[in-house]
């Protein structure tokens, strides 16, 4: 899965047979990307939408990945009490892949060299840390050709455990340290310089500590990333993931009107919230947060019943939906 996937360039850089063996699904808010995206990758479940409107179900993937924006909320998170997206989306994501699921994400630098802890400590207590590698920033950083974005970044792995006992003591990257020169930088990087990929130098505050990366001049990034890679280890666990869309809001079975056609509304009438089928599945309403909402739509999606059961007996009788 990825959110905030903007045309698709992670899926287009998986290996053929990963692409073709796996089942692909991506979020993206802009609607011309999103279109990009659906036009690219047919075969992929692609939304055009906030990734805080999803309707996946809690542990339903093996990985996630992505690049995740940077910026404040625009929106209350009630769920995780995050205030910044990047951060909204490393907690929303944790909660999408499943138990010993990967997540991969590149973000920029502050979300490991902020002086607020709150989020990686949030973080910590559901996911163990893989592992991170800094890129460089500048004129010749990583993303300067393809984003025209001079910041620094991190490529940060997690892998999500739900039966983990957090032990502080050994949480290092919660933490900041100091470089050799004394700069501020997450102490996980301070404790293994080789997976900083350039120079630390002091840089704009506006990211994070105040400290950012430049590459060094005749190196190979790629190989540099490569070399990276090699030293972090993790295995994907073998636990089943859920179904992608939840059939109900605490993800317990739900009865499917057998004479509701597909791509119709209902109303569930144990807990009388409005549902959208699908073929053989039942997506939750984003709008049953709001009981106004639901309200209206009730008698809309009991009409819609009503009106499959007449036309299943009367065929010959032409009803115009609403």
């Amino acid at each position: 899965m990825e959110p905030a996937m903007g045309v698709g360039n992670f899926f287009g850089r998986m290996p053929e047979e990963m692409q073709k063996n796996s089942r692909l699904y991506g979020v993206e808010i802009d609607s011309i990307s999103g279109r990009i995206a659906q036009k690219l990758y047919p075969d992929a479940d692609i939304a055009i939408q906030g990734f805080e409107k999803n309707n996946f179900q809690n542990g339903c993937f093996d990985v996630a990945v992505g690049n995740v924006p940077f910026g404040e909320l625009s929106f209350k998170d009630d769920k995780h009490g995050t205030t910044k997206l990047h951060d909204y989306f490393f907690s929303e994501t944790l909660d999408k892949v499943k138990d010993g699921g990967i997540v991969a994400f590149v973000t920029s630098a502050g979300t490991l060299d902020k002086r607020d802890e709150s989020t990686r400590k949030a973080l910590a207590e559901k996911a163990d840390f893989i592992g991170a590698i800094r890129l460089p920033g500048g004129k010749n950083g990583a993303f300067k050709s393809n984003a025209g974005t001079e910041v620094t970044t991190d490529i940060i792995f997690l892998q999500k455990n739900e039966h983990k006992v957090p032990d502080p003591e050994k949480e290092t990257w919660i933490s900041i340290g100091e470089t050799d020169e004394s700069l501020p930088i997450n102490r996980y990087f301070a404790e293994n310089p080789n997976m900083v990929l350039g120079t630390v130098v002091e840089g704009n505050k506006l990211y994070g500590s105040g400290t950012m990366v430049i590459a060094e001049d005749g190196v190979d990034l790629k190989e540099q990333i490569s070399q990276a890679v090699s030293q972090l280890s993790a295995t994907i666990s073998d636990t089943r993931t859920k179904e992608v869309y939840a059939k109900s809001a605490d993800s317990t079975a739900i009865e499917i009107p057998s004479v509701l056609r597909n791509y119709s509304f209902f109303a569930d009438d144990k807990s009388g919230e409005i549902y959208y089928k699908k073929p053989d599945q039942a997506i939750r309403w984003n709008g049953n947060d709001s009981p106004s909402k639901r309200n209206v739509w009730k008698p809309f999606s009991r009409f819609e019943m009503l009106q499959e059961e007449f036309c299943r007996h009367k065929k010959k009788i032409a009803l115009t939906r609403f």
